[in-house]
């Protein structure tokens, strides 16, 4: 069955089509109960040891207690398994059972729960690095270890769910669990005992791959500078405090944006499991090098730390992985509390995470999945880069993760400088030539030695000043459909970011909002089931960009025709729910059901974008409201240098426009209330 009419809840493997013997549950009900699964052994590593700390954090973090009403989900079990399956799909893992509960399959000496059905997850295990990589000495005892962190992560995020859903769900992982998990794969058919082992007829025991990722990257152009102007000297340091998502937090967009601003993403139930764990990480993020580190001398080789440390992030799930120095203009200046940063590390690993194409397929981009998009992409990444930052902080590097929660880097200049992708029409981000727009990122910065990456030219510039598709679709006309201006420093097509938070905010009608990524024609999965037009399309914005001039035009009538960025049913598997006091109702609004707006046009010269530049940023550490003025910021319009007029100035003068100097720190500050929470977004720029 080709992908896109695939249901989503049959996951990538074709389970379906195995035949299935009633017997086998006999013969499972005539096992043995078993003990509890512990963990046998101790950690064969220290990266063994950080996973295995990282799974207690969403144990200790897992939400058993369900919501006081149950949601209005339909009576039939068929609908709710789907809903069941689709959400353990969707946080990647490789396959899913559903089975009754038998109770041999409760562990010797534990209290079965009242509970009629098991969720069996099962994971492929990760990568292990060719002969010769580093990260093989870190990864290959730490191999079962990282998968069981990982799958009993979705567990605990699965559980949440359920239990917002108003039923009770408790996760059973290694080391935490009270049931017989060998049982369970094989009643919910995932598995099949051979003699002592368990057998899979899709996935087979052990792997060695190379250290590249999931995309070709070595294929793309590589250029000494990012394809947009970016005048160094000139970039100031910003603060937190000038994130729209934290001015919403602080009361700058006004009342109604400021309540949103604590629920907009976590307003449907497939969250519930995930922030717990995620704000329980963000004390972990940083902390001193152990002094009995690696021995003096090891790992004094930059390039083959690099190898390393990407093999590692693909081990434990990024995408994409690029390496950069940091320069000090994409150091924060102050932080969410209003104190100021300092610039610690010299070189950031950059990793990309898929937010998910098929589950993007089935959505509007501004219903209510869009939310939880964006919040599995950022947990997985703190996941990540957590495990990654302790690691080598006991092997004696200083290192920090830098997550959504609390970042002291903003991403968007380091994914450029580190060659992930290319800044796109849609304004404040950077589109990767595989992934196309639909990514969040994680960094950790380290002092470790490390080989840096270059930025990538695959034609993007050419691309989006021909494409305007993101802009038609957008459903605030918050993006631009102009050319290209000089914004704090940067080439950009300026988004209005007020504008676009919020609409993310105030949506009544989904959880914040992903359109433009999920109508962007570069949106996509290049496979050998994509369109053969895709896939030539694809080649040639890699291979044969001087065929651009002719095929850019087309290639927008062709996405158009093919109806790239409409829904797809095959793919919509989750519940429109909102939750409302704990507890999940229909929504009140309900649900965007957005088609594509093919005739929707905007005149460039008509529309009107507020700049906030850094002159117009608020006081960096008074974290009391200080009003926007959008009036203002529109009048800036009339000041913005195009980058043609900011070279010809550069070259007759040195002095930095004063639009570009940031509003100064209040020398008696921080003022107001430094202990509101961090700052969903931080490490966005806006």
């Amino acid at each position: 069955m080709p992908s896109r009419k695939r249901p989503y809840h049959w996951g990538p493997y074709p389970l379906e089509t195995l035949a299935r013997d009633p017997r086998i549950a006999m013969q499972e009900n005539e096992q043995a109960v078993i003990p509890a699964p512990e963990f046998l052994t101790r950690p064969g590593s220290v990266l063994a040891e950080v996973v295995r700390e990282y799974l207690d954090i969403f144990v200790q973090n897992a939400l058993t207690t369900p919501a006081p009403a149950k949601a209005p989900v339909p009576e039939y079990p068929q609908r709710r398994t789907i809903d069941v399956k689709g959400y353990s799909y969707f946080m990647n893992v490789s396959q899913v059972g559903v089975c009754c509960m038998p109770t041999n399959a409760w562990a010797n000496e534990t209290e079965p729960l009242a509970h009629d059905f098991a969720v069996v997850l099962l994971l492929e295990h990760g990568r292990l690095p060719e002969l010769g990589n580093p990260a093989r000495d870190w990864i290959e005892p730490a191999i079962a270890d990282a998968a069981d962190c990982r799958v009993g992560s979705i567990a605990v995020c699965l559980a949440g769910h359920i239990c917002q859903l108003g039923w009770s769900a408790v996760p059973h992982v290694v080391g935490s669990g009270r049931v017989d998990p060998v049982k369970l794969s094989v009643l919910a058919g995932l598995t099949v005992r051979s003699g002592d082992t368990l057998v899979n007829p899709f996935i087979e025991q052990g792997f060695s791959l190379a250290h590249l990722g999931d995309y070709p990257m070595e294929t793309v152009k590589r250029v000494d500078r990012p394809t947009t102007l970016i005048l160094d000297d000139e970039v100031p340091r910003v603060s937190k405090r000038a994130a729209f998502f934290d001015r919403a937090l602080r009361g700058d967009l006004g009342g109604k944006a400021q309540q949103e601003r604590h629920r907009f993403a976590f307003k449907q139930p497939h969250t519930a499991g995930m922030m717990p764990s995620m704000r329980s990480m963000v004390p972990l993020q940083g902390g001193e090098p152990t002094e009995q580190g690696a021995s003096p001398g090891a790992y004094s080789d930059p390039a083959d730390n690099a190898r390393a440390l990407k093999s590692l992030s693909y081990f434990l799930g990024a995408n994409v992985t690029g390496i950069c120095e940091i320069p000090d203009y994409a150091w924060y200046s102050h932080d969410a509390d209003g104190t100021s940063i300092d610039k610690s590390h010299r070189y950031a690993v950059v990793m990309l995470i898929d937010q998910e194409f098929d589950t993007m397929e089935g959505a509007s981009g501004d219903d209510w999945i869009s939310g939880t998009q964006s919040m599995r992409a950022y947990l997985r990444g703190a996941e990540i880069a957590g495990v990654m930052a302790e690691m080598l902080r006991r092997l004696g590097f200083s290192a920090r993760a830098q997550t959504n929660v609390d970042s002291e880097v903003l991403h968007i200049p380091l994914m450029l400088l580190a060659g992930l992708g290319e800044l796109s029409r849609i304004g404040e981000l950077v589109l990767n030539p595989f992934v196309g727009p639909r990514l969040k990122t994680v960094v950790m910065t380290t002092n470790m030695p490390l080989e840096v990456d270059q930025p990538i030219d695959f034609g993007l510039q050419y691309f989006c000043s021909r494409c305007t598709k993101c802009a038609r679709e957008c459903p605030c006309d918050a993006i631009s459909w102009g050319q290209k201006v000089m914004f704090n420093g940067y080439e950009i097509w300026k988004p209005d970011v007020e504008r676009c938070t919020r609409y993310r905010l105030t949506n009544a009608r989904g959880s914040a909002c992903g359109r433009c990524m999920k109508t962007c024609p570069l949106n996509k999965v290049v496979t050998c089931e994509g369109s053969f037009l895709e896939r030539i399309a694809s080649w040639c914005g890699i291979h044969a960009r001087f065929l651009k001039p002719a095929l850019v035009p087309l290639a927008v009538k062709i996405d158009d025709w093919l109806g790239n960025g409409a829904r797809n049913p095959a793919k919509k598997w989750w519940f429109d729910l909102e939750v409302i006091n704990n507890v999940c109702v229909d929504p009140v609004k309900g649900v965007n059901q957005r088609e594509l707006s093919l005739g929707h046009e905007v005149d460039s010269a008509k529309q009107k974008i507020a700049y906030y530049l850094a002159s117009m940023m608020p006081v960096p550490n008074n974290l009391e409201s200080q009003v926007v003025d959008r009036k203002a910021a529109l009048a800036k319009a009339r000041e913005i240098e195009s980058p043609k007029s900011a070279l010809e100035r550069k070259a007759h003068s040195d002095d930095i426009p004063l639009n570009y100097w940031p509003t100064p720190a209040d020398p008696g500050g921080p003022r107001g209330l430094a202990d509101q929470p961090k700052v969903y977004g931080s490490a966005e720029r806006g």
